[in-house]
């Protein structure tokens, strides 16, 4: 009898594609820019318009994010003093003035062209809430400024050295404090388009250090955590700083200084360090 085995259909081989690589995502919601500190960098500081192309240029590395600038207003001087790069009439303890607004043709340059300002004091021996009014009272009218950051490692230095860590009450009042401020004024149309009434938006209080113990223990309402430790062994060794700093505080906005000169060995040997990690 014939063989009843049916003939197999010829298959053709299966040819496999390769996977598409999946479009970057936009990096909305993040903000990338610089750091300007002038009392820490040698003449001549620069123009406004190169902290714009600066800033300009870090954010469009990443589509989709917001160009943000930390601008220090006050540095700590010999003795504890905080020095504020403004002028003032009157008298403060631990407190000294410049004779000319070292910051005011920044600010509207900044206004003008959409770069959200954190304004930061290192304060010293200083009192904290007059340094912050002090700041406020004279440029909180500016739509650029979206908040007030304090340098902890410099809080109460050098009596602290490392900085005397922040107490629950001290956020709740500062956060308080700078928030009695309408602060946009000037604000309601342009490229700012902020609501007409000042408390549909809030300032953030960023609070700054490499260590999580010098943050206040469990308030959290409005904080921005920035996180500037640096001279790391690798760039391994700074990812796991980084993360563990952003796992301390999951609830809120949290915050990178990168690029320190003393980390050049890390990411200056990249033809791009942006995309270093």
């Amino acid at each position: 009898m014939p063989d009843s085995t049916p003939t197999p259909t010829p298959v053709p081989n299966a040819t496999l594609m390769p996977t598409p690589t999946p479009a970057p995502q936009p990096y909305d919601g993040i903000n990338i820019g610089f750091g300007a500190a002038r009392f820490s960098m040698a003449p001549p500081f620069p123009g406004h318009k190169y902290w714009g192309k600066a800033g300009k240029y870090a954010s469009g590395k990443f589509p989709g994010a917001s160009t943000e600038g930390i601008w220090v207003i006050g540095g700590v001087l010999q003795g504890g003093n905080c020095y504020l790069n403004f002028p003032s009439s009157k008298t403060y303890s631990y407190i000294t003035f410049s004779g000319t607004d070292e910051n005011e043709p920044y600010l509207d340059y900044f206004d003008k062209n959409g770069i959200s300002i954190i304004l930061q004091v290192e304060p010293g021996m200083a009192d904290v809430d007059t340094v912050l009014k002090l700041v406020l009272d004279r440029y909180s009218h500016h739509p650029c400024v979206t908040g007030m950051g304090v340098d902890v490692e410099w809080n109460q230095a050098p009596a602290c050295w490392g900085g005397k860590p922040v107490t629950d009450e001290e956020a709740a009042r500062w956060y308080k404090l700078i928030n009695n401020y309408t602060w946009r004024s000037s604000a309601e149309s342009g490229i700012w388009n902020y609501p007409p009434s000042s408390t549909d938006k809030k300032f953030l209080l960023a609070l700054t250090h490499w260590k999580k113990e010098k943050m206040p223990p469990t308030y959290r309402e409005g904080i921005y955590f920035l996180y500037d430790g640096f001279r790391f062994s690798s760039l391994s060794e700074m990812m796991k700083y980084c993360i563990a700093w952003g796992q301390s505080f999951p609830d809120n906005p949290v915050g990178y200084y990168i690029g320190f000169p003393d980390d050049r060995a890390l990411w200056g040997s990249y033809d791009d360090p942006c995309y270093a990690m």
